[in-house]
């Protein structure tokens, strides 16, 4: 199974001339797409290929964009054994809408389909589209389109950390999703430390409240070289977690 640990939740195996030579001039190509519970193959196109999906295990919405002018969104949802076909240098994508893994496998009518994924093509290009340029077409602000590629510098960029002064003034935020448990520490308002991982298997059947916690003891257990003997505050967004503050100490 590819590696779906990362932000869309999905992991696309290419075989086509690149990975298998023998390819050369038969016009053929095929791919392997798994999915993480809820993740998604985002909007892309292959500029030299019709693309036929199979779905062999889950429940995958799929999806496609006609050309200008219509533009017209064209959806579905498939189930496994069920087959989807994707025009020739159309957008499209795909949706896991189960909480368990699906698979998908896509046959291409090229031997080098080649992949342009939109999301990457335009606000991660090599340099930057003139975000006045951006504005026009997406018909924002030009200041909301450089906030966006300030947030995508910041998204896109590992911070640096910084060492810590001392042992007071520490902060550490935590978080849980359905996918994993993550925790920064900051000081001073600069990145100490951060760390993430994935949901254990019998974590993934825990309630939000127990996952929200969860994640404060993984915070407070994988700083704890940090913290120990000092005071700090931790910050959740799960409102029932504040009973514990209430809570008597006898």
């Amino acid at each position: 199974m590819g590696n779906t640990s990362n932000n869309v939740g999905s992991a696309v195996t290419p075989v086509t001339v690149a990975e298998l030579p023998g390819l050369n001039t038969f016009g053929i190509s095929m791919a392997r797409i798994d999915f993480a519970p809820m993740g998604i193959n985002p909007p892309h196109t292959h500029p030299r290929a019709t693309e036929i999906l199979t779905v062999i295990e889950g429940r995958i919405l799929v999806g496609f964009v006609t050309s200008n002018p219509e533009n017209r969104l064209i959806t579905k949802v498939l189930e496994k054994g069920d087959v989807f076909v994707f025009p020739e240098g159309l957008i499209h994508f795909q949706k896991n809408l189960d909480h368990g893994y699906a698979l998908a496998l896509a046959a291409l009518s090229s031997q080098n389909p080649g992949v342009i994924t939109i999301a990457n093509a335009v606000f991660g290009s090599n340099p930057d589209i003139p975000t006045d340029v951006l504005a026009k077409a997406f018909q924002t602000d030009i200041n909301v389109e450089d906030a966006f590629q300030r947030l995508k510098n910041k998204l896109c960029n590992a911070p640096i950390l910084a060492l810590p002064e001392g042992t007071d003034n520490f902060i550490v935020y935590c978080d849980a999703s359905r996918q994993g448990l993550g925790c920064v520490l900051m000081q001073k308002d600069k990145v100490i430390a951060y760390a993430s991982r994935q949901l254990k298997i019998n974590e993934k059947n825990y309630t939000t409240h127990d996952l929200e916690l969860d994640a404060a003891v993984f915070a407070l257990n994988i700083l704890r070289h940090y913290l120990y003997r000092t005071k700090c505050i931790v910050y959740t967004d799960h409102k029932s977690l504040q009973h514990i503050l209430d809570q008597k100490i006898f």
